[in-house]
């Protein structure tokens, strides 16, 4: 199970990794599209609704959360890291807003919007894992463990010859 949850959050150009992605991007979507919702008064009745939705997307978030602290290496250094902080304040307004530390509905709303930073660093550790599976391929070619390709023609062919 832990080399299952390894692969979901530190590979992330895996299948099993790109599945929790998608499914995560999908409830950060979904989670600041309904907080509209929260403000017009003839939707009152989809308040329940909402606010079973939002434990949902927050206990998931949570449970991502720790799965991270847990598979990492170092969990202090993760939570103490610019993703740690993210994925943190990505729950953070929910659990304070049920300790009675945010008053006021609105600005809990508007917290919910810092969800969009988990999602553009959902994106940028695939972007970065993406970049170094590049810098292991050129064209045909395949750098083996413990080799690297190194670049010949820098800045124009004629260096080359």
């Amino acid at each position: 199970m832990e080399k299952f949850i390894d692969v979901c959050f530190n590979q992330p150009l895996s299948k099993p990794a790109r599945m929790v992605k998608g499914v995560l991007v999908f409830l950060i979507l979904l989670s600041i599209a309904v907080i509209p919702i929260h403000f017009i008064p003839a939707l009152e009745w989809l308040e329940p609704t909402m606010e079973n939705f939002d434990k949902f997307v927050v206990t998931v978030f949570t449970l991502e959360y720790i799965a991270r602290i847990y598979i990492a290496k170092n969990p202090l250094k993760y939570i103490l890291s610019f993703s740690g902080i993210i994925d943190l304040l990505a729950v953070l307004p929910f659990y304070l807003a049920k300790l009675g530390l945010i008053g006021n509905p609105a600005i809990f709303m508007l917290l919910r919007i810092l969800r969009i930073l988990k999602m553009g660093n959902l994106f940028a550790q695939e972007r970065e894992e993406t970049c170094k599976v590049a810098k292991k391929n050129h064209g045909r070619f395949r750098a083996q463990e413990g080799e690297s390709i190194e670049r010949i023609v820098q800045g124009h062919a004629v260096m080359f010859i």
